[in-house]
Parts: C-alpha cells; structure tokens; sequence
C-alpha cells in the first residue's frame, strides 16, 4: 500500500523515519559510512581515529556513532569503538562528554572494564570541575570488593587531587599525610603530586626538597622551578630558564607548567608583555591539558588585566591619550605583526574603554580577529570570553565573539552553550542571509530543548513568511517538522494554522492540514486528526481523489478507526477501495475492513 505520505523534507534513518539532525547546519549531508581514509578497505574504526588524527573528531565521533555496534552483539568490538570515542573526546578536552557517557554503560559489560571506566570518570569529574563527585566515586570505589592496591593507591592519590581542586589545600595535605603513611614515597608520580600539594599549601621549600632527587624529570623540573621562584629565586633567571626548556620539550602537560611558571615569574616582574604571551599559550591548551589543581591562579581575567598593564604602558612610551580612540585604533593597526602582543593589548584596551560601544564592538571584533590569525587561536577565545565574568553570561557577550563561540558549541555539539550565545543575538553575521540566520538560530533552540525561544522566533518567522521564495519557506517548515519529532505538537500546531493563514498556494495550504493532522494523532486526539486530514483531501473539492486526496482519506480512517468510529471508518475504507484500480491498495484497503469489522 503506497498511500502513506512521506514528509518531504529533511534526512530520514535507515528505517525511513525522520531524524531531527545533528548540531550541523545546512550542508550537505554526508554517508559516513562510505568514507575512506586509506586506499585499503580500513575499518569504520579505523577510519574513526584517522579522521580525529586529521583534526575532524565531530566527524570521527559521528562515524562511530553510526558504526559501533551493540554491546550485546559484540562486547570487544563495543568496548575498541568506546575507548576510541572517549580518547577523542579527550583530545579536545570535553571532560564533560566523557563523564555523562561512562555513567551510562551497558549492564553487560566485564567487571574490569567497568572499574577501569569508573576511574577514568573520576578523572574526568576532576578536570571538569566537578571534584566533589570526583571524590564522592572515588570513595565508592575504595570501598568496594578487593581492589588491588595498585588500584587503590591510584584513587587515593585523585581523592587528594579533588581536595586540591576544591580549595581545600588542608585537607589535601591530611590526605598526602595518610597517604604516605600507607604507601611511603614510591618514586616520581608521588614526588610530582606530593610537591602540588605542598605548593599549595605555600610551603615551596618542601616541595623543592621533595622534587630534587626527580630534577632531571620534566614534570618534576618545571615544579622545581616554579618552587624555586616562590622561594625567592630571581624571577628573570626563572623566566630565562623556562623558556630554555620550552624550545627542547615535547610533552604537552610539561610545556603547559613551564609557561604557567613563566606567566608567573613574569608577573612578579611587572613584565605584562611576557605575562601576556605565556598566559596565552596557558589558556590555548587549558581545556585539553590542564593545569594541576590548586597550584596556580591563572585564567582568563589574568590574561585581561595583563593586556590593560601592556597597553597602558604602551600609551605612555607613544603618548596616546585616553579617550582619543582612533589614535589607539592607528597604533594597533601600526603595531601590526611585528608586535603583536601589542595590537592584541591596545585593543583589549579598547574593547574595555573606548568612549562609544560601536568601538568597543570594533575593538573586540579586531582582537578575535587577531587571535583567530594566530594558528587559528578559537580556544583562546574561548576562554578569553567565557572564562570570566566580565562581561556576565554567554547572551551578553560582544557579537563578534558570539559568532565565533556559537560556531565552536556547535562543531562540539555543545547545543546548551550554543543557545546561550544566540539569545539575543539578532543581527546576522556579514555575508550570511537573515531569513537563513534566524532559521539557524531556531534550530539551535529546539536541539537546546529550549522551546520558548524556538517558539516565539519561529512565530515571526512564520509572519513574514509570504515574501520569502520558496525554497526559505521549506527550510522553515523542516523546523516544525523538528518540533514534531521531539512531540512540541501544540507548538507546531499553531505555527502551521499560522502558515495556514498566511498562504494561499493550494497545495501548500493541503499539506499543512495533514502536517496538522499529524500531530493531532500522534497526541491520539483522532477525531481532530481525522477532521484535520478530511480537510486536506476535500481541499480541492468534496469529492477529490486525486493521490494527494486518497493518501489524506486513508489517514482519516485510521484516525476514525482508532477513535471509535466505525461506520465512518468503514465508509472511507470503502470509498478508497471503490477508487483504485491497483491490487496491492485493494488487498491492503479489505484487509483494514475485515479487521475493522472484527473490532465491532
């Protein structure tokens, strides 16, 4: 029977039904499962971690999601495709993801894989800033069934990290107490944490003590130097040293706390441009390799404060006045790339105080565009941003950077932050068309499940519908079918009657009371299905029966089936069958009249 109507907008899965799409946004879509990394037949996972090799993890992870198959049907396969996701996940740093997705796994899984997740989930509660249910699971763990005390020795080594990340530098140093006390000193992972915890506790002699025998380590020598300033070294000869071993290093987490040390050393010189350029390599790679807990007090406003230090003393050496802007902008534009700190700071200086806000719009549009030159900075400009409080919630954020961020939240389909930043944020970007922007928008909103705002863009949407060409149109209508699919149908209802009103093609205004019809049975209010799809096959006359109109009769009887009424049911049933020549829809169409005629 090939009565049904198929909606005919948007992609469908493989059972032919409708998908509501995934955080990217009119472009073509692609078969993932027709990619090929290599010239020999890879593997989908080995294609998966090709492509996150090659900087595409979103398309990494979507092929794995379309790729991996149950846990049921092959643990070890499930268990090589999970372990890829999460270390992808991982090198862009969404310790968030990994944590919601290790709370999650399947019952059926082996008990050594299940604790192992557990650990890792400790460790991504920890990074995500989430330490007291790091702690809190780490404690479950302790406690349960005969761990090995390598196991143990590791979960209470992080219960002391989550101390330090919370602040509560004396309570990390009781747990380092106890914990010595059980395991001694057993090498340099010990020495490593022991010397964070006594950093923390401002006791950098002990540290430095501690980490001396290590001093040939990397992660040892960059803590030593970093204990060896606080306990008075010259801030210049540590700044001078650390940069020598930056130039040699090839392991990230030790290049982030030689450049933290950097920034530190260089802040008690008072040397802002130093401070600046260290505080930027910190805050570029923060999220994907963090600085240990309690340690350091860098962030973004540190980065801000040390931008406004620069410039002010720039102003003074040039003789540029406050509140003459354009000559700020001019030396911005002079410092160029010879001195780029210095155009970054005197715009982040205008970005804060030039006298019009069109100006500190231009100056914050400037500065991301200099970040973003700077092998593509977009996670700096991140944390410049959303790093502080400055400038209150994403919603309130210079446009500039919204257009940036948005697309970042959406590539890592972090659709709550996405929606945040595009509250508000009308104007569409330069070159791209505002009907198609606000579709975009009300898109987010409804993957963001935020409902209100979807409904009150898509209703001026749906008003100024009449003067968009068709193709706009359409776009907008896959929307509503996106409410459909997540059961907004009231919503969608109404926005339909609206196009209802606003249109007048016929076989637009058809297809908006089945649309409408369909809603009202996925509610199971068949009688106003049954009303709804009635209308639409009488639309072009009472007695049509055109395919549109046998395909909307169909429909109603099915509703009329489901709310009771029979004899009506039957006589649409009827009329159908009397209509079609084509055995198949016979066949289909006496077989509902049969089992119609059973339910009486």
């Amino acid at each position: 029977m090939t009565l049904y109507l198929r909606k005919r907008h948007g992609p469908v899965d493989k059972d032919g039904c409708h998908l509501l799409g995934g955080a990217r946004f009119f472009c073509c879509v692609t078969l993932l499962s027709s990619i090929s990394i290599s010239p020999a037949a890879a593997s989908p996972l080995d294609d998966a971690l090709a492509l996150g090799r090659a900087g595409a993890p979103s398309l990494a992870l979507d092929l794995i999601d379309e790729t991996q198959p149950s846990a049921g049907e092959d643990q070890q396969a499930w268990i090589s495709y999970e372990q890829a996701r999460l270390d992808i996940l991982e090198t862009r740093g969404d310790w968030s993801a990994i944590a919601a997705r290790l709370a999650a796994l399947p019952t059926v899984l082996p008990q050594d894989f299940r604790i192992s997740a557990a650990t890792r989930r400790a460790k991504a509660l920890l990074a995500s800033e989430s330490p007291a249910e790091a702690r809190h699971l780490l404690a479950t763990l302790v406690w349960s069934d005969a761990p090995s005390p390598v196991q143990l020795s590791e979960w209470r080594a992080l219960i002391t990290q989550t101390y330090l990340a919370e602040g509560r530098a004396g309570d990390a140093y009781l747990a380092m107490l106890r914990y010595r006390q059980d395991y001694g000193d057993s090498g340099l992972k010990d020495a490593v944490l022991g010397a964070q915890v006594l950093l923390g506790n401002g006791r950098p002699g002990e540290a430095a003590t501690q980490l001396e025998p290590y001093r040939k380590e990397p992660d040892a020598a960059a803590l030593l130097l970093l204990a060896e300033l606080r306990q008075g070294r010259s801030a210049r000869e540590v700044v001078q040293a650390a940069r020598q071993r930056i130039q040699s290093v090839e392991d990230r987490h030790t290049e982030q706390l030689l450049w933290a040390t950097v920034a530190e050393a260089a802040f008690v010189l008072g040397d802002f441009a130093s401070q600046a350029i260290a505080l930027e390599h910190v805050l570029q790679a923060q999220r994907q390799v963090p600085l240990p807990h309690g340690v350091f007090q860098l962030g973004s406003d540190a980065l801000w404060e040390a931008y406004l230090g620069y410039a002010k003393g720039a102003s003074n050496r040039e003789q540029l006045l406050i509140g003459d802007d354009e000559a700020w902008f001019s030396a911005a534009e002079a410092a160029g790339r010879m001195y780029p700190i210095r155009m970054r700071s005197l715009l982040a200086f205008l970005a804060h105080e030039a006298q019009r806000p069109e100006d500190r719009e231009r100056a914050h549009r400037a500065l991301a565009a200099e970040l973003m030159g700077q092998d593509g900075r977009l996670e700096l400009v991140r944390t410049l941003y959303l790093g502080t409080a400055r400038f209150g919630g994403p919603d309130a954020l210079p446009i500039a950077a919204r257009h940036l961020l948005v697309d970042q939240a959406l590539a890592e389909a972090d659709l709550e932050l996405a929606s945040e930043l595009l509250k508000g944020l009308e104007a569409a970007p330069e070159g791209v068309d505002p009907f198609l922007w606000q579709l975009r928008r009300a898109k987010v909103f409804i993957l963001a499940a935020n409902f209100q705002s979807a409904g009150e863009l898509l209703k001026f949407l749906v008003a100024g519908s009449g003067s968009q060409p068709g193709g706009q149109v359409d776009r907008l209508v896959q929307l509503l079918f996106d409410l459909q699919t997540v059961g907004e149908h009231d919503l969608a209802c109404s926005l339909f009657e609206a196009l209802l009103e606003g249109h007048t093609d016929t076989q637009f205004r058809r297809e908006l009371l089945y649309w409408m019809g369909d809603s009202r049975s996925a509610q199971k209010r068949y009688r106003d299905a049954a009303r709804l799809y009635l209308q639409s096959a009488i639309h072009n006359g009472a007695g049509a029966m055109d395919p549109w109109a046998q395909t909307a009769r169909y429909q109603a009887a099915k509703a009329l089936r489901d709310a009771g009424e029979s004899e009506d049911a039957a006589r649409l049933f009827r009329q159908l069958l009397a209509a079609t020549d084509d055995r198949g829809r016979q066949a289909v169409l006496r077989r509902d009249l049969e089992q119609l005629q059973l339910r009486r």
